[in-house]
């Protein structure tokens, strides 16, 4: 008779995903993961299959949950300024409580991960592109819309929004001074005047 699994895997998942976006996959051992999640080293193997493998359990999880949360408004069909404002504005909103205290798992480990190829990547390029995606969609409804100007040019300035974004990820993790980061959101909110 099969063993039942005896953990609750997305309590777990939840758990490592914390754990790799605050510390990186290299910065993570397997007793930081037993310890943290309280599941024993072949619970973990049995269902993830290794390291690598629950780490990017983990990436698709804050992909698919924490970032999809975010940018899903943006992808609605009616989405516009409003949308990109309400988010930049979350993000900065989201510095005085902690909640990017890390950065962005998606960014981090892009930086971590940079030179390498494999499914890491492959899903930090998915969210990237996702991202572009979003941005020159609400973008072009905010043109129509008479929101933003006429002559915008749509595709750079989604390029710039994304890169905004992951960059106030990384100046909230290095400590950077918070004005910094409000002056950034605002100049790149400004670029649709």
């Amino acid at each position: 008779m099969p063993r039942t699994r005896e953990f609750d895997m997305d309590k777990t998942l939840e758990k490592a995903m914390r754990l790799f976006w605050r510390n990186g996959y290299t910065g993570t051992s397997v007793r930081d993961l037993v310890e943290n999640t309280g599941v024993a080293h072949a619970g973990l193997y049995s269902v993830f299959g290794d390291k690598d493998g629950l780490f990017i359990a983990s990436l698709n999880k804050y992909a698919n949950e924490i970032l999809g949360e975010n940018f899903r408004p943006l992808e609605q069909s009616d989405a516009g300024r409003d949308e990109i404002e309400v988010l930049f504005s979350k993000a900065t909103g989201a510095l005085g409580s902690g909640i990017l205290r890390d950065g962005c798992f998606i960014a981090n480990s892009a930086v971590e991960f940079a030179g390498s190829s494999g499914a890491v990547v492959e899903i930090v390029r998915r969210c990237f592109r996702r991202q572009v995606k979003a941005f020159e969609h609400a973008l072009k409804n905010a043109v129509a819309d008479g929101d933003a100007r006429a002559d915008l040019k749509v595709k750079q300035v989604a390029n710039t929004m994304v890169t905004t974004f992951y960059g106030m990820s990384v100046l909230v993790r290095f400590g950077a001074p918070l004005s910094a980061i409000y002056d950034t959101a605002a100049a790149v909110v400004a670029q649709m005047d």
